[in-house]
């Protein structure tokens, strides 16, 4: 029994493996026989190659990180469990994916937690600064950065005090319209 080749009778469909899709693609491969006999006995059917499944990818996700995020948002028993983890397939040849495994399926809320902790340490850093306290915050929630009131009166710009900027100026120029709706300056 062939699991690179699946007919579906009711669709009118035969679907292959990514895997025996692209060995089918090279002359005199046994694969490539197969799906020439396929071809030949369904001619009406449509040919279709199986999607990768989307698996969520942790790349960055190393031993120590690992650690990490157990030592931070975990108890000591848990970071003592995975230092066994760690230990037990410290010889293995390919020990960091079956840790990542171990640690994906042992600590599910992981990013949770992390976050949830990360929020608590901020919000009570916050209250011990009070630097955002009510007055200062504005209808969003975010802080403003208010200037502090000195106490000096404004200065009133008279000729001596003006900067030597020039003022820009607008002419207001009568303007017309033309046929194809296009204002034009009349000066």
């Amino acid at each position: 029994m062939n699991k690179n080749v699946i007919i579906d009778f009711e669709n009118n469909t035969i679907t292959l493996t990514r895997t025996f899709a692209r060995k089918a693609k090279i002359y005199g491969t046994p694969e490539q026989k197969i799906l020439e006999d396929l071809q030949a006995k369904y001619s009406n059917y449509t040919i279709k190659v199986k999607a990768p499944v989307n698996r969520e990818n942790y790349t960055g996700l190393t031993i120590l990180f690992m650690r990490k995020c157990v030592e931070f948002a975990y108890t000591e028993k848990d970071v003592a469990n995975f230092d066994k983890i760690v230990d037990l397939y410290n010889e293995h040849r390919a020990k960091t994916p079956k840790i990542k495994s171990y640690f994906l399926d042992t600590y599910k809320d992981w990013q949770i937690r992390i976050a949830n902790s990360l929020l608590e340490k901020e919000l009570t850093e916050g209250k011990q600064g009070n630097e955002n306290t009510s007055e200062n915050m504005d209808t969003t929630g975010t802080q403003q950065n208010t200037p502090k009131i000195t106490g000096e009166p404004e200065k009133e710009l008279t000729g001596d005090n003006q900067s030597n900027e020039t003022p820009t100026t607008t002419t207001n120029a009568p303007e017309q319209v033309d046929e194809l709706g296009e204002e034009q300056d009349v000066a």
